[in-house]
């Protein structure tokens, strides 16, 4: 991947370490040229909302967006302008409208005119896909698109990818799989960290090589980990592949864990490879051996990772993931905006010809037999001003 300078506002160190960690390069290695492996960032989305224009009834959300685009005009010295987004009069994830750089899905801006619409006036909606990275933008450039939201107007990621690109085979894919194929099969040599220990092997053949790809965990949760033949995956789609081998362990992080993994990136001076180790741990590790029948539970801890494994991890260290505190108006919105978007036409058609049929219903729920989460709890004891 190319990186492409598209500001002099950066420093010289942080231009140094986006070149080192996010560009692909080639070295000749016994008259042979081999491409390096890489850490990237993937995929980003992030959300932020202009503060004057809530209450509003309706605005023109094209309006509001080119406030925006004039920001980024600022910090990309004039590269993002107006005039390179091609107007959409539709939107994604429930907004409104949309702009599309140089008219494609790599890098896109979204939001909402009318109070009516299930986001409040005011907000932005943003994704640079890995193209929008590599390509459109250049990885120094996008990295200031995020960070500028992120400190200027205490944007929320809601999708955070990153990616090890392993072109020479450094992965240990064949003993990984074999792991979790156990691991399905009801051995615990995995020591996982998610709620749910959802493990998948998906097998296929593609230019007569056959290939096993990886995914770990829930894509409704916060993290989810897919290990696979990205060859494969590009050549199937129709793209000219070159690359003879090439395989990407990928760690899909969203809200809490994006936001604070992009901290950790900012920290580390852009340190992708050190963000990856500690957000893969943070998922699971592999065990030297099996936990016998004493160790299960919190005595797993117990049990050393495998040296194999923290070989190839690099570190033992677990990612932070800051869980966001809450207010209890927020807490309620919340509930509302569900019930209205999942269950609003049940409702309306009861209260409509059901009115007491759909008022006993809900008395029933006045049962103390019901259990009810701590932060439920403490809204029903009228404790108003605490967060959670």
């Amino acid at each position: 991947r190319s990186t492409q300078s598209r500001s002099s506002a950066a420093s010289d160190v942080y231009k140094e370490t986006a070149l080192e960690l996010c560009c692909l390069s080639a070295i000749f290695k016994n008259g042979v040229v081999t491409v390096q492996n890489t850490y990237s960032l993937d995929y980003v989305t992030f959300t932020f909302r202009y503060p004057e224009y809530e209450g509003k009834y309706w605005i023109d959300c094209f309006y509001i967006m080119d406030k925006y685009i004039e920001e980024l005009e600022k910090i990309s010295n004039g590269y993002i302008t107006k005039y390179k987004f091609v107007r959409c009069e539709y939107g994604r994830n429930h907004y409104d409208r949309m702009y599309k750089f140089a008219g494609l899905n790599e890098f896109y801006i979204c939001s909402v005119q009318s109070e009516k619409s299930k986001i409040g006036i005011g907000s932005i909606f943003v994704s640079i896909s890995g193209k929008g990275f590599s390509e459109q933008l250049g990885d120094e450039l996008s990295y200031q698109i995020v960070y500028h939201a992120v400190k200027e107007h205490s944007a929320n990621l809601t999708r955070l990818d990153i990616c090890y690109d392993d072109y020479n085979m450094r992965i240990p894919h064949d003993k990984i799989i074999s792991i979790f194929n156990n691991f399905i099969n009801g051995k615990k040599l995995v020591h996982s960290r998610f709620r749910r220990d959802n493990a998948q092997i998906y097998y296929g053949v593609y230019d007569d090589v056959p290939y096993q790809n990886l995914v770990f965990g829930s894509r409704n949760s916060n993290q989810y980990m897919r290990l696979y033949d990205k060859r494969a995956e590009q050549g199937e789609k129709g793209y000219t592949v070159t690359e003879p081998y090439w395989y990407r362990f990928e760690l899909e992080l969203r809200h809490e864990a994006a936001n604070s993994a992009f901290s950790e990136i900012m920290s580390s001076n852009y340190d992708l490879r050190h963000v990856w180790q500690l957000y893969l741990n943070r998922m699971f590790r592999i065990l030297s051996r099996e936990p016998r029948e004493s160790e299960k539970g919190k005595h797993i801890d117990r049990i050393p990772t495998a040296k194999w494994w923290l070989k190839f991890v690099g570190t033992d260290s677990i990612g932070d993931v800051l869980k966001r505190e809450y207010t209890v108006d927020y807490t309620i919105d919340k509930m509302l905006n569900h019930i209205q978007n999942v269950y609003g036409g049940y409702l309306y058609v009861l209260n409509t010809v059901a009115p007491k049929r759909l008022n006993s219903v809900l008395n029933s729920f006045q049962s103390e037999e019901m259990s009810f989460s701590p932060k439920y709890t403490a809204i029903l004891n009228g404790f108003y001003d605490e967060e959670f």
